[in-house]
């Protein structure tokens, strides 16, 4: 420690002063053979030179006898406190607060119009959709859940495509069989209903004849197994028979 202090000061001007038990002559004479400057430390006490060697255990008495704050001082009371930098800590926190707050606001007000912007895209779209609904089913009386009604309507229009396109048993290939028979027979098809195996056709024909005709030449078809009159009457205009007929269904397909 010595060399760094006399580093920046002269030899001549940074004497070495020595207390304590430690002090001997031989240490002495090595510091001045090193070319230190030594000075020995004197004290009166009471008209009485301490010797160095009890300097130290002096010092320790004098300081036990003065009082605890006597000629000590505290950095954060009096003219030692620090007020400043306080004062610049606390414009730093303060600045970091608001900043933090800024964030804070920016961020749920950015939450709130997204929030806000899709809640009224959404309901454009509701709007769009009940529009489209209503435009395909005018006769709606209600529009509550535009895709589960959709999803019905689709379901009920694919039940009728069903019905009439589903296969072999369809009313479109009874329909497709009976016209077919046209040229043997003069009638007209006014509805057609299936259940199950079965299916009723009511319509008109020419005669009670042909209509007994039309029933036979259904059972010549592999479609049916069965084709029977159960109506059969005269118009009241008396130019034409009204008919019913029901049919079972054969598991052969068409011819």
């Amino acid at each position: 420690e010595s060399k760094v202090l006399m580093s920046y000061a002269d030899k001549e001007s940074l004497p070495i002063r020595l207390m304590g038990p430690g002090m001997t002559k031989t240490l002495e004479n090595e510091l001045k053979r090193a070319n230190y400057s030594i000075e020995a430390l004197e004290i009166e006490l009471d008209d009485q030179l301490i010797e160095p060697s009890f300097l130290p255990a002096v010092a320790l008495a004098l300081r036990a006898k003065t009082a605890r704050m006597e000629g000590s001082f505290n950095f954060r009371r009096g003219k030692f406190a620090l007020q400043r930098e306080w004062v610049n800590l606390k414009g730093k926190y303060a600045l970091l607060a608001a900043i933090l707050g800024m964030s804070i606001l920016i961020f749920f007000s950015s939450l709130g119009v997204g929030y806000f912007d899709k809640a009224g895209r959404a309901e454009q779209i509701q709007t769009e959709m009940a529009n489209i609904y209503r435009s395909l089913f005018p006769d709606a009386s209600a529009v509550v859940d535009v895709p589960l009604q959709l999803r019905s309507a689709i379901r009920q229009l694919q039940e009728k495509d069903h019905l009439f396109s589903g296969g072999q048993f369809s009313a479109l290939t009874v329909l497709s069989e009976l016209s077919r028979l046209v040229e043997n027979v003069s009638f007209e098809i006014q509805e057609c209903s299936m259940s199950g195996n079965e299916v009723k056709l009511s319509g008109w024909t020419t005669s009670f004849e042909a209509a007994n005709r039309l029933a036979s030449l259904l059972e010549e078809r592999p479609m049916f197994n069965r084709a029977q009159v159960t109506d059969a009457k005269m118009s009241i205009d008396g130019n034409r028979i009204n008919f019913r007929l029901l049919l079972s269904l054969s598991d052969q397909g068409e011819g």
